[in-house]
């Protein structure tokens, strides 16, 4: 399912909607932009949103470990 809510709070209804419909199921939430454009951002405040919650950066894949940022 591909859901692109317009804001914040339109975002973590429809996150609270899905773990509430399927409370036996993980919800992933794919964050995709520029460089700059407040992924990592929005993710922290999800994650904060939704004690619990797994962040998984792609420079941790891709990058050598001398380029990858703390944490």
């Amino acid at each position: 399912m591909r859901l692109i809510p317009s804001d914040f709070s339109s975002l973590t209804q429809t996150i609270v909607s899905l773990l509430e419909a399927h409370p036996e199921r993980p919800v992933l939430i794919a964050l995709d932009g520029r460089c700059g454009s407040g992924k990592t951002t929005l993710a922290a405040q999800l994650a904060e949103q939704f004690p619990g919650s797994a962040i998984f950066h792609t420079d941790d894949y891709y990058l050598p470990p001398a380029q990858r940022i703390p944490n």
